[in-house]
């Protein structure tokens, strides 16, 4: 090597040196570029979740309060033949309403109401819907009817007494029709048990007029069905043919009356033209 070349041996090894410098931190700042942005954006996508999501204890809430839903349509569901909704699925319903009350009421540690977080954001309204979902099915039973009140006003699960003594009624008539259900004299052996039942329904229908129970409804119209239907117990018809005879006269009453009056005026008309042809001849 010239001592020209070992001249330049130093400048060449400084210039690499301070190329690896500069790569280094250029390395170095890009690292911490990236750094940062990372760390801003999981702050940002921290910050959009508080926004969105609710938090656990409104999670833990709506939890409860569409078990109770969820509850309140298997019962509905599996006694919807013969409808036994209102007497069955009373305690679901009385759940439903409280887990909404303790849905709009709570509050979270963060003071946002949990009801913000499900209601009046979209257009399906999911939380709202199902909560109507389940008091109009209760509105329509019109299952308020066939339970007592308390002081303030609700509903508690106890029967009103007509509910209770048509369902002793019902009873009563039920047993009669399996004992004698292959007789053939369950009209005269049950007729009793029948009449008293279905009379004290017309009793209460002339009370409450249409506020009863779908489930008082449902069973007086099945026992009816299965009075007439399966046992073909229909009142007597004997005295029917004398019924339907004074009807045919009463319709053909008008009719002979029109006929008489209209041979009556033409043989008025005709006597009145005898006289009239005897005075011009006269």
């Amino acid at each position: 090597m010239t001592p020209a070349s070992n001249k330049f041996v130093p400048f060449i090894l400084l210039v690499s040196i301070g190329l690896s410098s500069v790569q280094h931190s250029s390395s170095t700042l890009l690292l911490q570029s990236e750094n940062a942005h990372e760390l801003f954006q999981n702050s940002l996508q921290e910050t959009i979740d508080d926004i969105i999501t609710p938090s656990d204890t409104c999670k833990q809430i709506v939890a409860l309060f569409g078990s109770a839903i969820s509850n309140f349509t298997l019962c509905s569901v599996t006694n919807a033949r013969p409808i036994h909704l209102c007497q069955w699925c009373i305690r679901h319903y009385l759940r439903v309403l409280e887990t909404h009350q303790d849905f709009a009421a709570t509050i979270d540690e963060k003071g946002n109401p949990c009801r913000e977080y499900f209601t009046n954001l979209d257009r399906i309204e999911i939380v709202t819907d199902a909560y109507k979902y389940v008091h109009n099915l209760w509105a329509r039973g019109k299952c308020d009817y066939c339970f007592r009140r308390n002081e303030n006003g609700t509903i508690i699960p106890k029967s009103t007494e007509d509910a209770v003594n048509f369902d002793v009624l019902y009873q009563l008539t039920k047993s009669c029709f399996d004992r004698y259900i292959d007789s053939n004299d369950t009209c005269n052996e049950c007729k009793k048990n029948y009449n008293d039942f279905n009379n004290f329904y017309i009793e209460i229908g002339e009370k409450d007029g249409e506020n009863i129970c779908l489930d008082i409804v449902d069973t007086m119209n099945t026992t009816r069905e299965i009075w007439s239907g399966v046992f073909n117990c229909v009142p007597s018809r004997k005295n029917e043919f004398w019924l339907h005879i004074g009807m045919a006269a009463i319709c053909v009453l008008p009719l002979v009356f029109y006929l008489l009056a209209f041979l009556l005026s033409n043989v008025q008309e005709s006597n009145v033209l005898h006289q009239r042809r005897l005075i011009e001849t006269v």
